[in-house]
Formats: structure tokens, sequence, C-alpha cells
């Protein structure tokens, strides 16, 4: 039954190699089988043709604990309870928790991938969250819901020329307690006045595509993703557009070397503060964009790039800034990623990274976008996944926190 719905040829219809090689990709994304051959052969009568589908299936349960070492969250523990393929029904249910001194993150989640055999896809969640700055720390406990349906199920093959396969469009609900504490001695007069809690109750239609050759090693396809958040069904007012991409291509295949791939990626976020703020046109410290990092512009330390507040001494003076975050955010990722021992899954990456954060009253400037570039290495190891990346920055400022060397290293995993 799980591989029959995945399928995008049905029986009885005209062969589509196109839609064996699409059904082939729907079944590898599933992440439920360790292999997928698809292959043809001639019926009794001439004008039929059987398809045989051969999966190898792999472990869908798995349970892992373990620690864990980055530059973005220091030491990092964590536990993690899975089960992809729950009674063989394609359901997931996931309890996961990381506990750290920068960061902690508690999830339980249910997803229910064909709702009473119909492709609407239902999910609920239940969260809790808290991650520490340099002056305040941004917690949060909530629930929430996601709602997905394919495009093509109303009947909608294309829009204007353009394929409508994978594309799926749904609505997620967010009702969350978001807390602002820990201030620090330095934190500024923009940080104090968002001490305190407030209830973010959000509804975020959203559109998506995922036409990606893999779940984990993608080397062909792209991911597209756009949102618009409405919050304000009772609490904290504010609009949240964002959209993302990230597309792959090999541009080389060796026999003996492997998959040389180029990678692009970007996401721009835009928020939009309702009435009743307490910092002007600035949407909630926590809501805002806080990029730098290994996941965002390498090179630059985590979450300290976008606008800053300066505390200044009685004379005037500048004594030191603090990320306060912002309003608007824009990142592009380019990346170059080559096989190094291709027997062990160990890679290469070149990459260039573009962007920042930016306040509801700056907007987009190209002085204030920060650029970097640099090379790593990426290995899934048996132990775990392995990530060192150095940046190099350019055209810093001042005050800008640099980070060249970045790493993760995490528990062992089972996707």
């Amino acid at each position: 039954k799980v591989i029959r719905r995945e399928m995008r040829l049905q029986e009885q219809e005209l062969f589509s190699a196109s839609k064996l090689r699409k059904s082939r990709e729907a079944l590898q994304r599933l992440g439920f089988f360790q292999s997928v051959n698809i292959t043809t052969r001639r019926a009794g009568e001439d004008d039929r043709m059987q398809v045989v589908v051969d999966v190898k299936e792999a472990q869908t349960g798995a349970f892992s604990a373990g620690a864990g070492f980055s530059s973005a969250d220091q030491l990092l523990f964590n536990a993690r309870i899975v089960e992809n393929n729950l009674f063989g029904r394609g359901q997931r249910l996931e309890l996961s928790g990381d506990i750290g001194s920068i960061r902690r993150n508690i999830i339980l989640s249910f997803t229910e991938p064909y709702f009473r055999d119909t492709p609407l896809t239902v999910g609920a969640s239940a969260f809790s969250w808290k991650l520490r700055f340099d002056d305040f720390d941004r917690s949060g406990t909530g629930f929430g819901t996601q709602l997905t349906y394919p495009v093509t199920a109303w009947g909608y093959d294309s829009l204007w020329g353009l394929p409508l396969e994978e594309v799926r469009v749904g609505s997620d609900y967010r009702i969350e307690q978001a807390e602002i504490s820990g201030l620090g001695l330095d934190a500024t007069r923009s940080i104090r006045v968002e001490e305190g809690t407030s209830l973010i109750s959000s509804v975020t239609p959203r559109v998506s595509r995922n036409t990606l050759n893999h779940a984990f090693d993608p080397t062909a396809g792209s991911l597209q993703d756009a949102s618009l958040e409405v919050a304000g069904l009772g609490g904290e007012r504010f609009l949240k557009a964002e959209a993302r991409e990230r597309w792959y291509r090999t541009f080389w295949r060796s026999k003996t070397l492997g998959d040389f791939t180029y990678s692009f990626g970007g996401r721009v976020g835009y928020g939009l503060l309702g009435e009743g703020g307490v910092n002007g046109d600035e949407l909630p410290l926590f809501e805002r964009y806080f990029p730098g990092g290994i996941d965002t512009i390498r090179g630059f330390k985590t979450r300290t790039l976008g606008p800053r507040e300066a505390r200044k001494d009685i004379f005037g003076r500048v004594i030191s800034t603090t990320p306060i975050g912002g309003n608007e955010e824009g990142i592009v990722n380019n990346e170059v990623i080559f096989p190094i021992v291709q027997g062990i899954g160990l890679k290469g990456v070149l990459f260039v990274d573009a962007g920042n954060a930016y306040s509801a009253d700056q907007g987009f400037t190209l002085d204030e976008t920060r650029f970097s570039a640099g090379a790593g290495v990426r290995w899934l190891s048996p132990i775990g996944p392995l990530r060192i990346e150095l940046g190099k920055p350019f055209n810093t400022k001042p005050h800008d926190q640099k980070s060249l060397v970045l790493f993760s290293f995490g528990a062992p995993f089972q996707y």
C-alpha cells in the first residue's frame, strides 16, 4: 500500500518513462528503503507491459543517544527515538531532545502522510525550546499542527506551462508561549523592554515543491518552500513572509571518483509588526532573524550578524555593541560538492556565502551585506555526522565577530 500510493505510473495507464523515473525518486525520498529498483517487462499481450518494483527495506525505527560538540552550540547531549513507518502504514512518530549549554530543544511529533487514505498529510507536534544569546535567553513552549495537499490531486498538472508535480499546498497552526529572560548586565534598552512572556497564535499558509532525487544525499533536483505567517489570533500581532530554495545539479560524473555536484541555496524573510509593538516597527525579539554560522553565512560567529545596538558610557562613547536581530533576512549559499574517498562517503565542499539581516528602518543595503568563502569536509561517519568548514569573511565591519573554523559533530542517527 505504501509503495502503490507513491507510484506516479498507475495500472491501465499509457506507459511513461518520465513517470517511472519520478516514481523511483518518490520512493527514495520516503527513506524507507535501502535500494529501489523498478524494471519493466512484456506482459502476455503485445500492447501490455508489467512494472516490477523491487525494494530492500531499510531500518525505519531508530534510537540514538550521545553527545556532540559544535562551534555553534558547544557541548550538546541528545537523544532521539523515531519510527518512520509506524505499523507499516508510512506514519511517522518521533521524540527527540537536545540539551546543552547554549541550546535546549524537545519535540514530540506525529505525521500521517495519507489521512484516511487520501493525499492529505496531517501532522501534530508539541515542543519546548530555549536558546542562549550573549545578553539574553530566548525560549518557547507550544503546540502546532500541519496540513498539506498535492495540487495534482485537484486535477491541475501544470500552470502557465510549468509542471505542478510534487507541488503541495497547506497550512500550519502554532500556539506558543514565548519568553525573553536571563538578561545580562550589558543588555541594551531595546532588549530590556522585551523581557517577559508573550503569546503567539498564528496561521501559516504555505506552498512547497520537492523534486530531489534522494532524501539525504541529493545530486539532482530542487526543494522550494514559500510561506506567510499571520499572527494575531490572540497575543502578538505580526506578519512574516519567507521563501527558501535549494537546487542541486551534477555537472561531472566519474565512475572512479564519483559525482561532482553544484548546489545553490537561497532564503529570504520579511517581517512586519502589527500595532502595539514595544520597539516601534521591529518584530518581537523572539521572532527576529539572527544569521551567522555554519548553516547561514560561514566565517562569522553563530547568530551574531544583523543589526546591533551600542552600549555607551556616560560620555557617549561606545563601549560595546550587541546583536538585536533584524526584521528582514537574505542569504545565498553556493557550493561545489566533490568526493574525496567515495567508498566511505567522505566528501569535500567549496563554498561562497552572502547575506545578512536588516532592520525595519534600514531595509536591504549592499553595504551591510556580508560575504565569505571557504572549504570543508563532510562525513556521515559510523558514530555520527561530521562537518568541518573553514570560512574567510570579507567586507567586515569593526563590530563583526568572526569564526573562521566551524565544525559540528553529533551523535549517531538514523534517517
